[in-house]
């Protein structure tokens, strides 16, 4: 969903809260990947994990918010298992 699906668009939590709601899960139980201060506000504000990807749009700002973990290869999220190349 996006901002032309609520009344509200990002860093309000409400698309992410409203996304979250459509789905069924908690917001407790999800985690919120964005490459933008916008995003990491967002998901402050919805009380959901964020996890930067450092390799998108990446903003002066978005370093200032705290992120559960960043990572710039999408490979990089299969820790443990054999990852191809």
């Amino acid at each position: 969903t996006g901002s032309d699906t609520w009344e509200a668009s990002k860093p309000s939590p409400l698309p992410l809260l409203k996304t979250i709601e459509k789905i069924g899960v908690p917001p407790e139980e999800c985690i919120y990947f964005g490459d933008t201060s916008v995003d990491a506000e967002c998901a402050d504000a919805a009380g959901v994990p964020f996890v930067l990807h450092a390799s998108g749009y990446c903003d002066e700002q978005v370093s200032s918010w705290p992120a559960l973990h960043a990572f710039k290869e999408w490979k990089e999220l299969l820790a443990g298992e054999e990852q191809a190349v």
